[in-house]
């Protein structure tokens, strides 16, 4: 998320994907205050369908990096799954 003309900062939302969130495109509505002055911000998010032998992802974080990007997931059965430079694959 970017304010017009300027950079103010990176924006972070944690927000637990339950079973509240079907399979599908979802959007959002971000608003916040800098400065005196109020934002806002849509988008929008795509829950696919996914699965992993050891598991269900309970938590995944991107990491970049200057030599290489980084994913680390958290597996409900509390194995950490480490990838470095991670590529989508067309299912």
């Amino acid at each position: 998320m970017r304010a017009p003309g300027r950079r103010n900062g990176l924006f972070e939302i944690e927000q637990f994907l339950g079973s509240d969130f079907a399979e599908g495109v979802h959007h959002g509505h971000v608003s916040y205050s800098s400065g005196g002055d109020n934002f806002a911000d849509l988008f929008q998010f795509e829950v696919v369908p996914s699965g992993h032998q050891s598991g269900s992802y309970i938590n995944l974080h991107f990491y970049e990096k200057p030599h290489a990007s980084f994913v680390v997931g958290q597996l409900d059965v509390d194995l950490l799954e480490f990838r470095k430079n991670p590529e989508a694959q067309d299912g």
